[in-house]
């Protein structure tokens, strides 16, 4: 089984002799200061990428002179991935050199062996590739342009929790109706009283609908149930049950109810990491906005408008940023990244004070 939080090398019995005891002391001393003279390393190797970048830009300009500085990168194969997450996030947080660590749970999982293979019904089974950027948030696998296999935006997580996550953005939540045992939620997003919405739409949930039929209902309040085809919802035309969609309604055929038209998904769940990753998770975030600036033409939501972050959820990253800055761990997996599969960096781990220069991700 996995090891969970806590220190990757075995208790010591109380039998031990007090020479074996130091002797593991020492060898934990030791790797604790190669492990840092290790990150001074991989930080200092770094520091020639940006000597082309004029750090006194600022806003849009200094956007598109990221952008032109870690465009150019190796692009992977979702096959590829598995290798380099089993590789840039081993031996990370409390786990040993020979597992991996789970960026929502702190799990170690074993390489390979430990890779989900099916749905799980509970934590702690297996691990899969998390899209920190969902992938509907970009309408579907193929039409990332990149971003779907970017180690920068994928983790190794929990495959339950990840499955909890959803598609829901991330967000600061108030009566959780999951909470994992590291203390991931999922449930009511604090910002949703402040969302606007167009007052000439309503708002529903999805009561049935099906991919290989292409259509379903929408449950209206104080209305008859909408019917929605596929070809009226944003995105990739995708729904299921329960979630939140805001639309247009139109009337329908003679004696049915009305119809739903330009229809979207709208935030009112949310999912909230552990209060130790959310630097991470949101400069991974602020880095896909500004890598695949232009280039993702989906799609529209309550979280995102293409690459484009909306305010509130632009404001919870920007303040988990602040109060979670960036440790040796994180510019660990930024140096690996870099230095043995894609050969581009997140500019947001090395050079945190580049966020207070954007006004607007």
């Amino acid at each position: 089984r996995p090891k969970r939080s806590g220190a990757w090398f075995s208790k010591p019995s109380s039998r031990m002799s007090a020479t074996k005891l130091a002797s593991i002391a020492a060898v934990a001393v030791v790797w604790l200061a190669l492990d840092s003279l290790r990150s001074q390393f991989l930080v200092q190797l770094g520091n020639g990428y940006y000597s082309k970048l004029d750090f006194s830009l600022k806003g849009e300009l200094l956007k598109d002179a990221l952008r032109e500085t870690i465009k150019d990168q190796t692009v992977l194969s979702y096959k590829e991935v598995w290798a380099a997450l089993e590789d840039v996030d081993r031996g990370q947080g409390e786990c040993s050199p020979s597992t991996i660590h789970d960026i929502y749970t702190g799990t170690c999982w074993l390489p390979r062996d430990q890779r989900c293979s099916k749905a799980t019904a509970s934590e702690n089974q297996c691990y899969n590739r998390e899209h920190v950027w969902p992938k509907s948030w970009y309408g579907g696998f193929e039409r990332g342009g990149g971003a779907e296999t970017d180690v920068f935006s994928l983790f190794a997580v929990d495959g339950f929790v990840n499955r909890q996550r959803w598609n829901f953005p991330y967000g600061e939540v108030v009566n959780a109706s999951y909470t994992s045992k590291s203390g991931a939620k999922v449930g009511p997003c604090t910002h949703s009283a402040s969302v606007t919405a167009e007052t000439s739409r309503v708002r529903g949930r999805v009561k049935w609908y099906s991919e290989t039929k292409g259509y379903g209902f929408v449950e209206v309040p104080r209305s008859v149930d909408a019917l929605v085809h596929r070809s009226e919802v944003e995105g990739a035309g995708k729904l299921h049950k329960g979630q939140a969609v805001e639309m247009d309604l139109a009337e329908g055929m003679p004696g049915k109810g009305p119809r739903g038209v330009k229809v979207r998904s709208v935030v009112d769940t949310c999912f909230e990491p552990p209060d130790n990753v959310k630097g991470d998770l949101a400069r991974a975030m602020f880095y896909v906005s500004v890598r695949y600036r232009g280039q993702l033409g989906c799609c529209q939501n309550d979280a995102v408008n293409a690459h484009r972050l909306h305010k509130w959820l632009e404001g919870v990253l920007r303040r988990w940023h602040e109060e979670d800055g960036v440790d040796g761990a994180e510019q660990r997996r930024n140096e690996l990244v870099y230095a043995r599969w894609q050969h581009n960096r997140n500019p947001f781990v090395d050079h945190p004070t580049l966020v207070a220069r954007i006004d607007d991700f």
